[in-house]
């Protein structure tokens, strides 16, 4: 079975939250828990100039994931294609105070679990997988304007890595993608963004 995955330009990315807001409607989320979330780096002065950067962050959909092994109950589990799921009604289930949500400190990276209390349940990005059992590619793959999300097989995005010179990475530090192997990767800024009088564009 293909394994799924997710690829981040970072060069691309000009801040502006069009996949957060996609992410939050597509899940319905309430204010305050953000599966997917822009964050920004600067302004830092180089030279005469104040210079921004944009990091579209989300689960990485670790092959090993802290999260499961955290949870008491395994409500986090990872399907035929590689992508993290929760078990929403094992997590609806389970008592939170006796859990502590045990699964939220246990990721190493910038954007943990999400927890919502309208439902009572901890969620994380799914790679949108009810849009892609029907065929579709996630809500912010399809809402970002400068293609900075692309969707595809493991194979596939390794594949637009090689053409694109082999800038790689994948966030959070060296040990932790070593032991969690993530499914999100990412492709590192050329350069930052240059603050205009409105907005950010390229130096």
């Amino acid at each position: 079975m293909a394994k799924y995955g997710l690829l981040i330009d970072f060069d691309r990315c000009q801040g502006c939250n069009a996949c957060e807001v996609a992410c939050k409607q597509e899940n319905e989320l309430p204010v305050g828990p953000r599966l997917k979330q822009v964050l920004t780096l600067g302004p830092e002065k180089v030279g005469p100039r104040l210079m921004m950067e944009y990091l579209p962050v989300m689960c990485l959909h670790c092959e090993n994931p802290p999260c499961a092994a955290a949870c008491p109950v395994g409500a986090i589990i990872k399907d035929t294609h590689g992508i993290t799921l929760v078990n929403q009604k094992k997590c609806h289930d389970t008592d939170k105070d006796w859990c502590q949500k045990a699964c939220i400190p246990a990721c190493p990276y910038p954007v943990p679990p999400q927890y919502n209390p309208e439902k009572d349940i901890v969620q994380m990005c799914n790679m949108c997988i009810q849009r892609i059992n029907v065929g579709e590619e996630p809500s912010c793959v399809k809402h970002c304007i400068n293609k900075v999300i692309t969707f595809g097989t493991i194979k596939e995005l390794s594949k637009i890595i090689q053409e694109r010179g082999n800038r790689t990475i994948t966030v959070g530090g060296i040990l932790p993608n070593v032991v969690c192997r993530p499914s999100v990767m990412h492709i590192p800024a050329k350069r930052p963004y240059t603050l205009s009088s409105s907005l950010a564009t390229k130096k």
